[in-house]
């Protein structure tokens, strides 16, 4: 049985296509694994975030365009296959139409991440429910712009401990003082 909507529009040649792009993904991955020598080296994402091994940060940014039914429908088994890719799995929401989606991303078991991004001409607002609303779903998330005690604070509070931030820090003595804060954190 084949659904139709839009004028011209059909499911099934969209999963279809979708399998396509899959299956090159996955090729592709394997071929830059290859050349880079992931397995020997690993690899480091936009967020500077290393990983001893493969790592993937898919986006969808269509996803403020579309159902949460059609979310899982289409991209959901997109990001399984792209999770099966990789050792280190982080998602890249972005703009709060798409935040209908943390649940759906939420339940894929290997995504390790939600790295939130407002988008662009939002305000700088306090995005703490939904970095708790991540971690209570069992997912890590991250946070640009976190002073170090941002960064304590949230290392003690929060239960996962896949979490990446982004902060500053002006020496390497600095930086190893930091690590050693962190690492006196009581859970």
């Amino acid at each position: 049985m084949t659904r139709t909507g839009a004028k011209g529009s059909c499911p099934e040649k969209v999963k279809a296509a979708l399998q396509d792009v899959c299956r090159v993904h996955t090729e592709v991955m394997e071929a830059l694994a290859t050349a880079l020598d992931v397995s020997t080296y690993g690899s480091v994402n936009i967020e500077c975030a290393y990983v001893a091994g493969r790592q993937s940060r898919p986006q969808c940014d269509v996803s403020c365009m579309i159902s949460d039914e059609m979310f899982r429908e289409f991209v959901v088994p997109c990001l399984i296959s792209e999770g099966d890719d990789a050792d280190a799995f982080i998602y890249h929401l972005d703009g709060p139409g798409a935040l209908r989606h943390v649940e759906a991303l939420c339940e894929i078991k290997d995504l390790d991440l939600i790295a939130w991004v407002p988008g662009a001409g939002q305000k700088d607002e306090d995005w703490s429910s939904l970095h708790e609303k991540i971690d209570l779903l069992g997912k890590g998330h991250s946070q640009y712009r976190a002073t170090q005690q941002q960064i304590i604070d949230s290392w003690s509070h929060y239960q996962s401990r896949k979490l990446i931030f982004g902060t500053t820090v002006k020496s390497r003595a600095e930086m190893e003082d930091f690590l050693g804060c962190l690492e006196n954190v009581k859970k």
